[in-house]
């Protein structure tokens, strides 16, 4: 005689095909233009999803490789060192919008990318922080010329330098203080 599937079981069951369903979509759904998106600087109280979205990093798959002819386009400075200069030379708010939304990311010294890591932008750091660009772009301009972070080009990277203090444990306030 049979063992009689108990509730439990069932519902194990159907999670775990549920969860199998999930991940398979997501992965279906992976493109050029899905890719992980840094929310850390972001407050907790919600946002509008229409509203959050023109702060969005752009597609690095757009950004970082001409689709013209597949070469690789860099940012030769950071991406705030190329705002300010751009806004001081009286740059269109086009280019200016790009450089801002130019993805990029934070990344330790001595720790390689992972492909999970999230993405980020100016646009989407002074939302997060409440500051307008020009004095964000000031605050990530000073922290490279104390040698706290560095701008890698080739990987669109933020490298902090190995001695800054991890804030992932401090709260909001302490951590920009």
């Amino acid at each position: 005689m049979p063992k009689k599937k108990t509730k439990k079981s069932i519902s194990a069951k159907d999670a775990r095909r549920k969860k199998a369903r999930m991940s398979a979509m997501q992965r279906a759904r992976t493109g050029r233009t899905h890719f992980p998106i840094d929310f850390g600087p972001m407050s907790p109280d919600g946002m509008n999803p229409q509203a959050l979205s023109e702060h969005l990093p752009l597609a690095p798959a757009h950004t970082h490789v001409d689709p013209s002819d597949g070469s690789n386009n860099e940012l030769p400075r950071s991406p705030a060192r190329t705002w300010l200069e751009m806004s001081r030379a009286g740059g269109g708010e086009e280019a200016l919008e790009v450089v801002e939304r130019w993805p990029f990311r934070l990344v330790r010294a001595g720790r390689t990318v992972s492909p999970n890591k999230g993405w980020s932008c100016l646009r989407l750091l002074a939302l997060g922080t409440k500051e307008n660009m020009r004095s964000l772009c000031d605050g990530l301009i000073e922290l490279e010329d104390a040698s706290l972070q560095t701008w890698d080009p080739r990987t669109n990277a933020y490298v902090l330098a190995k001695d800054v203090p991890e804030t992932s444990h401090m709260s909001r306030a302490e951590a920009l203080v």
